[in-house]
């Protein structure tokens, strides 16, 4: 049962697309509501795609979805924070390198605490990642504690931490 992983990220996509658009909400309660928004409601197509990336670990489909779901997550941050320069949310010079180091970065929290499941561990690595945040787009920390809450709630679920 093959699934076209171009077809699934659309799919997927259109989960944030209300959120995207919504020009009433600020840059931060954009990325706050989509990490709300990836931990629900996951279309029937998403779980099959990964249930078939977790069969195939080291497999061209699992490359080719990686890819694309990154290039693609990269332009949502983008946008995100091209929003909130432009609403003067945000300052940085280097919008889509933070875009790439936000999707990057990410990831890398999710396979370093692969590694080391532990509470200790979700709470260092989600806190530098806020700091880094916060510094790459000369924010406070305390402006963006809804984001660091949700990552900490929702790596301690993936890992079932308690």
């Amino acid at each position: 049962n093959n699934i076209k992983i171009d077809n699934v990220i659309d799919i997927d996509e259109k989960r944030y697309e209300f959120i995207l658009d919504n020009s009433d909400m600020s840059a931060i309660k954009k990325i706050a509501e989509i990490l709300k928004v990836s931990d629900n409601e996951i279309p029937q197509e998403v779980i099959q795609a990964r249930s078939q990336m977790s069969i195939r670990a080291v497999s061209i489909f699992d490359y080719r979805s990686r890819d694309l779901s990154n290039k693609r997550s990269v332009e949502m941050f983008l946008k995100i924070i091209k929003e909130g320069i432009e609403s003067g949310e945000f300052y940085t010079i280097y919008p889509e390198e933070t875009a790439e180091m936000v999707v990057s970065f990410m990831q890398s929290i999710y396979e370093r605490i692969t590694e080391e499941p532990s509470l200790k561990k979700v709470n260092n690595e989600v806190d530098y990642f806020i700091f880094i945040l916060s510094k790459s787009l000369k924010i406070e920390e305390s402006e963006i504690e809804e984001i660091r809450n949700l990552l900490k709630k929702q790596l301690v679920d993936v890992f079932k931490i308690f």
